[in-house]
């Protein structure tokens, strides 16, 4: 088995972060450090990555967590903000499964099974993340519902290319302010916020509520539950049945919050 394909298994990082590991030099395969992510390991071997050792692969373990405003997208501490993984039980170690930012809420999939992640962050696959936004339109604004939706759809224009949602409703609130919902298959960097900033829209609050067939299902802020079986089973198969389309890869690990 490839070395990279090997850490993902166990849980140790997505593919993509398990090829990142081995060309820097922090994996060891019976005291040698290798730096092809080819590397053909066997199960006898001793692995060794940043000097921990890795054991065989954990029960795999699926986590959705609703996301709490504050609390950063990652496992490593940064600062005294909350990060996601101090949400969960320690063990087994999970990842998230990309990003929302600190200032969003909502559905976040971590997960130690590195194949299952890869699969749900690699763009090819188009799966779809809907959002629930709420904004307050800037001075000079004028679009009109229908004219706010059809320019989500069609698509805007930002510094790394169009952007554009696949579903989207508009509904203008007693306030004066203005609620999205909105369904995009990208993962770009705060894709949504950027989409709404180009058509003059301040967002107040945004809140992701699904990933492909994947729902909040009532959780309240900070909870979180363990997909089951069947639950796994189908979430497996949906990735499998996905077609894989050609798009430009982009940078892993960022969401379209």
């Amino acid at each position: 088995m490839r070395l990279t394909r090997h850490l993902a298994q166990a849980g140790i990082a997505s593919r993509r972060q398990a090829d990142a590991l081995v060309q820097a030099g922090k994996v060891l395969v019976n005291g040698k450090i290798i730096t092809e992510p080819w590397y053909e390991v066997a199960e006898t071997d001793k692995i060794k990555v940043e000097g921990k050792g890795v054991v065989e692969k954990a029960v795999t373990m699926v986590y959705l967590l609703n996301k709490p405003k504050g609390v950063v997208c990652s496992t490593v501490k940064q600062g005294t903000a909350k990060i996601i993984t101090e949400l969960l039980p320690p063990h087994p170690k999970v990842v998230p499964v990309g990003r929302l930012d600190k200032e969003s809420e909502g559905l976040i999939i971590l997960t130690n099974d590195g194949e299952l992640a890869n699969k749900l962050l690699h763009p090819s696959y188009a799966h779809e993340r809907e959002y629930q936004v709420t904004c307050k339109p800037q001075d000079g604004y004028k679009l009109t519902e229908e004219q706010l939706v059809a320019k989500l759809i069609a698509g805007v224009k930002l510094g790394d290319g169009k952007a554009h949602a696949v579903k989207a409703q508009v509904r203008t609130l007693p306030e004066g302010g203005i609620s999205l919902r909105i369904v995009v298959v990208e993962g770009r960097q705060h894709l949504v916020r950027r989409m709404c900033a180009v058509l003059k829209l301040d967002v107040k609050k945004l809140r992701r509520i699904r990933i492909g067939s994947l729902e909040l299902h009532g959780l309240s802020l900070g909870s979180f539950k363990v997909l089951g079986k069947q639950d796994l089973s189908f979430l497996r198969s949906s990735v499998r049945k996905a077609a894989p389309k050609k798009v430009a890869v982009t940078e892993e690990g960022n969401e379209a919050s």
